[in-house]
């Protein structure tokens, strides 16, 4: 994920199924999710990023996940 915004960055959170499993103050997080017999079917995936002054943007994306 990577943002940008004239008044900077306070912080991204990196939710999966609604639970905060990472977040940072920088502009942009990296973030590798191992999945197992556990995290097969659907998840949702949302990134929230927040300015300094309180307002926040977000994007999600719901993928499945299966193993083979």
């Amino acid at each position: 994920v990577e943002t940008h915004t004239e008044i900077g960055i306070d912080k991204i959170e990196l939710k999966i199924d609604n639970e905060v499993k990472y977040s940072s103050n920088e502009d942009y997080i990296t973030y590798s999710w191992y999945y197992n017999e556990a995290t097969i079917g659907f998840h949702e995936i949302e990134a929230i990023a927040y300015d300094i002054i309180g307002q926040k943007a977000t994007a999600s994306v719901k993928a499945f996940f299966f193993l083979f």
